[in-house]
């Protein structure tokens, strides 16, 4: 591939606190290399005050954004969900028609890319996305991360399983790149706080024994995932000894469901407290002293293997993704989170996976992820054929 000497323009889109946390070292990386001008856009979640003004972590990250678009998200109805998509159209195709960049920049599966990436089609802008080629059958995040690889030209997968998979969708092997999880890159750059800070924080002492909670709804599947709710909460209940973490929740079918029973569990356990967004370094951080992540997030799927944390994932949500050997799935009854609890936080189970080598990778994905966009003609890559192995 011949290198290009002009400075190619790159549309870098975050719509949460997950995505921007795993896009922060490409970002950080990509505003230093002279080849490139970046233009940061913040949209989605991240500019609800109800999910904690994300935004204001990348501005601490001292990261200039060049555009703030909201979605006017009023609720986790699905007519309101779909009129927000419907105003992201409108909203990305006019910044992307004023930008107009060589290349989009996507991470991931959440339903609020699929305007970002309708909007580069119609404009002929290629898109490059992270994280593509995974699977999740409990949830609709399945369809939309699939869709986006059909809409994207340019592939960063973060495990060779997950390369295959999309070369097995009809995409070109040179297109698509196994840099490895940019999960790894992000916790090797951060320096996480010690216990005491944390219980500054939050103002709380903490027990002995901590647990680190995150769940949303399966949205295929959204009434089943408060049910498994309900019966982590009836188990939790008996876990006096223990200080539990509640994380908040994504923008997602009945997520406020699942807000209101954590936030009324909380209120009735003193050892108990929910924090609506953390921030990536105060929520690393909590990882790195807990005795194990439990709930149905791919934050215990990508993050937790670096630390070597017991993980407890319960229902369909992550089902289909490439796990590590910490992570103990189990399908959500009283029963299967009771007997899979326990063995997660016993002492033979913590022993057996003090050596587990992480199928994400040791770090770097996002310099080589930039080191490829350097070497690509984007000028070239916009017409795609479906590739087919005779």
């Amino acid at each position: 591939m011949k290198k290009l000497n002009f400075k190619k323009k790159v549309s870098i889109f975050t719509t949460s606190r997950a995505d921007y946390g795993l896009l922060r070292i490409f970002i950080k990386e990509i505003k230093k290399n002279p080849k490139f001008k970046s233009y940061i856009i913040v949209t989605a979640s991240h500019l609800e005050k109800r999910y904690g003004s994300t935004f204001k972590e990348i501005e601490s990250d001292k990261v200039k954004i060049h555009k703030k678009i909201s979605l006017k998200i009023k609720s986790d109805r699905i007519r309101d969900l779909s009129k927000s998509m419907a105003i992201g159209i409108i909203s990305f195709s006019k910044v992307l028609e004023k930008i107009h960049p060589d290349i989009v920049v996507v991470l991931g599966d959440r339903i609020e890319l699929l305007p970002i990436c309708y909007s580069s089609l119609l404009l002929n802008i290629p898109i490059a996305h992270f994280n593509g080629g995974e699977s999740t059958e409990g949830s609709m995040d399945e369809q939309v991360r699939h869709s986006i690889s059909k809409l994207s030209h340019v592939h960063f997968p973060a495990n060779e399983v997950y390369a295959k998979r999309l070369i097995m969708m009809g995409e070109a092997p040179n297109r698509v790149f196994n840099v490895g999880g940019t999960s790894v890159d992000n916790i090797k750059d951060k320096k996480l706080l010690i216990k005491k800070d944390i219980e500054i924080f939050y103002k709380i002492k903490f027990k002995q024994k901590i647990l680190l909670i995150t769940f949303h709804t399966a949205t295929i599947k959204p009434n089943q995932s408060i049910n498994e709710l309900k019966n982590l909460l009836n188990i939790l209940d008996k876990y006096k000894n223990y200080s539990l973490i509640f994380t908040g929740t994504n923008i997602d079918i009945k997520n406020n469901s699942v807000k209101k029973l954590i936030k009324n569990f909380v209120n009735k356990n003193k050892n108990s407290i929910f924090i609506e967004s953390m921030g990536s370094t105060r929520y690393l951080s909590t990882m790195k002293i807990c005795d194990a992540v439990i709930g149905n997030s791919s934050s215990g799927i990508l993050e937790a293997p670096f630390f070597k944390k017991p993980v407890l994932n319960i229902g369909d949500r992550q089902k289909g993704r490439l796990k590590a050997i910490n992570i103990i799935s189990c399908n959500g009854s009283i029963k299967s989170i009771t007997s899979s609890l326990k063995k997660c936080l016993s002492s033979k189970f913590k022993n057996s996976i003090k050596n587990l080598n992480n199928p994400y990778g040791n770090g770097n994905a996002s310099l080589k992820a930039i080191k490829i966009l350097e070497q690509i003609n984007l000028k070239k890559i916009i017409e795609k054929k479906f590739y087919q192995k005779i």
